[in-house]
Order: C-alpha cells, then structure tokens, then sequence
C-alpha cells in the first residue's frame, strides 16, 4: 500500500528527509533510497496509526512504539548501517539537534516530523483495515476499526482493569459499538462471534456448503471462482447478516446488499480484483454464485442447511447483545448510539451502514407500553433492545453522578459458571446510592429451549455475585422486570438473570 497506493506522499516525505540530510556532513551521505527504504520499514512496523510529536517532544508511550519499529525495520533491514536508522529515528520524534553552526532546521524536522504521523495513519487505515482485514478471514468479527484479529476477546477480570483505567484517565470518552465507518454492525459482529461457541458444528456445515454449492463456482484462469478466502467470507457475512422473520431467497434488497458487499470485499482485499484494476470476471462469477446460493430454486438443500443454524446463531447474539448494550450503556464512559442500532444492527460497511433509518417505526415502539415479557417473545424485532437501551438511558439521566463520575467497583462472581458473568457496582455519595449490573456471556448453553431469550435456572445453580458491604443493606428493584430484591451478601444468579440474560439493580438506601 505505501509502495502504490500512496506513493505519491511516501516521495514528497522522503524528498523532505533528504533535504534535512544534506544540512549536515553527519548525515549528507546517505541516499535517497536508503532514507526512503528505512521510512518504510519503520512506518510499516509502527503498532498504532501514529504518534504525537510536537515542538515539546514526544510522550514515552509513543517513544516506545518507535523503539519497537525502528528495531523491528532494523531487524528486517541488516545491510543499512545503524547510523541511518538512527538519523530516521530522531527525525521522526523531531530530535535532531540545532546546533550554533545551524545544521538542522528546528521547524524544518518537526514538520517532517508531524508530515510522517499523517502518513503512517493513512497507511494503517489503508493497509490494515482496508487490504489486511479482507484477506485475514479466520473471523471477521474481529476485523473491525481499531480491532485486532489476533484478540480472542478477554476475560471478566480484564475487563474490569480496563475499566478502571478508562475511569481514571478518561471518564468522559466516547463509548461506542458502531459508526459510519465500522466494517460490519455491532450486531452482525455478534453474530459471527457466536460461531466461536458453536466451532464444531460450524467446521462440518461450512464443509457441507461448500460441496452443496460446488456448482455454483466458476473456473477461471485454472483457479475457482470465488476462490475458498472468499467464499468463507462470505458464510460469515451471511449468517452475520442473515434476515429474521424472513423466507429464504425471499428478500431480494438482502441479496442485493450482499452482492455489492462481495464486490467491495474483493476489490479491498487486492487479490483477484482491485478498485484500480477491477477484474470483470472475477466479480462476475462472484455475483452468480452470491445469486446462485441465495436462490431458492437452485439452492433448496444449501438453505435448508444454512437457515436453521442462522437462527441459533442469531439467538445466541441477541442474548450476547443484550449484555453487550447493558455494559456499554453502564460502563465509564459516554455511551454513543448510531443512528438505526435502537433496534438489532445487522448493517454491512458503507454505504450498506448509512442507509436511511426508519425513525418513525422506533417511534411508536419507543412509546409503546408492552411488557418486557412480551418484547422478549419476539426477540427477532429489536424492540427489546430499545426498551433496554431506554429503561438505562432513564436511569443514566435520573441520576447521572451514578454513572459519569460513580464509582466502580468489580464484583466477584463464584461458583461453577463464574467466567459466564460480568458484574460490576457504579456508587455514589458514600453508597447510599448504587447501580449492580449483571451480564451473561457465551449464552450458548445457558438458554432455555423454549427459542426465547431466557436462560435456564438450572445452569445457574452454585453461581453467586458478591456484593460489597455497604450495599448487601440495600433494597434494589430491577430496572427491566421491576422485580424487588432484597440485598445481601451474595446474590443467587438464578434470581438475576433466569428471565433474562441482564439485570440492572437500582439500590437506594430509605
């Protein structure tokens, strides 16, 4: 990417870098080569999108990243002598002294300084989110903005030291789960995440499709078309995205968006088709077999196959999601809601994410005085999630000390099914105030049979959360349920979260 797409500004950049070179006899014998392939080594390896030098200097945190890629592009690079690197280097940090004899240019080096942090944030955007993360599809839940793919997701207890970091430097950042630039939607990354819960049984259907839809694939130049990197992809997205309530092959704008996602996947990966160099044939013979495998008519037995698993899948993520939502809304932080994830998001990448929103339908379900029972009977709507997101929001605004500058404190869970829960307490004024919040996660085997949203009591028998001291005395009443609890000094999971996969506890000292 830095060597095509933005070639253009990695010359203007390493112009620049020869310029300051030759102001000095210390550094005027280096070439323009030898600069230029040691700034790309070293951007290349830089682990975040970029540092922040300015005329003060740089932070040790973002010295540290340079060390690493500077050592990295060292280690790639052995024919270069250290002393270029080493030039590199203070470049970049804008250290290059200014002696008496006038060698280096202070302003001259801090703007290749500052010129060199727009460019490697460019290359991360572009190299990373838009080549890596279309080729690398082990799952691609984890290739979102600012993700990496590597990250298996993190236990309880690291989410809580987050959290706690996040409390003390930065209580009031933006807290959010989609945006207009987000690969995929926060509940279509759900959902892909729930394969990870049913990895065997997803092994053995992905082996089936692929032979069901054998037919559907095209030979081009000695090799399938779609090839199997694409094809994988694209079972992913499908149950990610798959429609609710829907007959299969029946929603033509569905088939539609995943066409136009397929064509941008591939184009963005640069492998068989570019945006430069698009291949007409390759995309062709994508888009027949997305039509093809979608057909009812042609794919019976795919469908058949796909559609009931889709659906395990999708429950699986909205009682995922429901935690999800509950601890974004209750974490620190300022918590962002984009437009349209009021209900289930199911979006794709742009322009799929920046469709129009149907305000008006979450309107009315908004004002809507239906049970909390009855919502979750119907899951696949959303409208559950609306009333949760909501009921938090209501109590966010009724006391918003609770949540913007509230304690928090990490709650110990014990007992068998220990590592399926979150729970953590927001306090204020000396605790006389409190907010317990309780999320079920890998909810997989925890759900009822019944195709709702409820977890069985049974698998919840021997779990506890711990509460603190000064808040066992408190009263509580469940936000969701207006169920009454009645604190103590270790809550029964059955008692939170049988009905449902959350429960947020407002306790109020009389």
């Amino acid at each position: 990417v830095l060597l095509s797409n933005l070639a253009s500004e990695l010359n203007v950049l390493a112009n620049l870098l020869k310029r300051i070179a030759r102001r000095s006899w210390r550094s005027r014998d280096f070439t323009l080569a030898d600069l230029r392939t040691a700034l790309v080594a070293i951007i290349a390896h830089l682990p975040v999108y970029r540092t922040y030098v300015t005329a003060s200097g740089i932070g040790e945190e973002d010295g540290r990243y340079l060390d690493w890629a500077v050592a990295q592009a060292r280690r790639d690079h052995p024919q270069l002598e250290g002393s270029l690197f080493r030039f590199v280097d203070r470049a970049l940090r804008a250290d290059l002294p200014a002696r008496a004899s006038g060698e280096y240019l202070p302003q001259e080096v801090l703007r290749f300084a500052m010129k060199s942090q727009q460019l490697s944030g460019a290359v991360a955007a572009k190299g990373v989110e838009d080549t890596a993360f279309y080729r690398y599809n082990r799952l691609v839940s984890l290739n979102e903005v600012g993700g990496d793919p590597s990250r298996f997701g993190i236990s309880p207890a690291a989410f809580h030291h987050m959290n706690l970091q996040r409390l003390s430097a930065h209580p009031h950042a933006l807290l959010t789960t989609a945006s207009h630039d987000h690969k995929r939607g926060e509940d279509t990354r759900l959902r892909i995440s729930a394969i990870t819960e049913l990895g065997d049984e997803w092994r053995e259907k992905v082996f089936r499709w692929t032979r069901l839809n054998r037919s559907k694939r095209r030979e081009l130049d000695g090799r399938p078309a779609p090839g199997r990197n694409d094809e994988y992809l694209f079972y992913q997205m499908l149950v990610g995205a798959w429609p609710l309530g829907v007959e299969a092959g029946t929603d033509t704008g569905f088939v539609e968006r995943l066409v136009a996602y397929m064509q941008k996947a591939v184009r963005e990966a640069k492998h068989r088709s570019s945006w430069i160099a698009p291949n007409e044939d390759y995309e062709a013979a994508m888009e027949g077999f997305v039509r093809g495998v979608l057909d009812p008519m042609r794919s019976r037995a795919f469908l058949t196959s796909f559609a009931p698993f889709a659906q395990r899948i999708a429950r699986i993520a909205a009682a995922n999601g429901l935690s999800q939502t509950l601890l974004k809304l209750t974490s620190p932080g300022v918590p962002d809601i984009y437009q349209g994830a009021e209900y289930w998001d199911l979006s794709l990448v742009d322009p799929d994410n920046r469709r129009p929103v149907d305000f008006a339908v979450r309107q009315r379900s908004l004002e809507s005085t239906e049970a909390w029972d009855e919502l979750a009977a119907r899951w696949h709507t959303g409208e559950i999630k609306q009333r949760l997101i909501a009921r938090t929001l209501t109590v966010r605004n009724r006391d918003p000390e609770l949540f913007m500058t509230g304690r928090y404190l990490p709650l110990v869970v014990e007992g068998p099914r220990a590592d399926r829960v979150v729970a953590f307490a927001r306090c204020a004024h000396d605790y006389s105030l409190i907010a317990i919040v309780v999320a079920s996660r890998l909810n997989n085997d925890l759900l009822a049979d019944d195709r709702s949203l409820r977890l069985k009591a049974s698998g919840w028998q021997g779990t506890d959360v711990e509460l603190p001291p000064e808040s066992a005395r408190l009263h509580y009443s469940n936000v969701f349920t207006n169920d009454e609890v009645r604190g103590a000094a270790r809550l029964p999971m059955e008692a939170l979260v049988t009905r449902y996969p959350v429960a947020l506890l407002i306790g109020q000292a009389t």
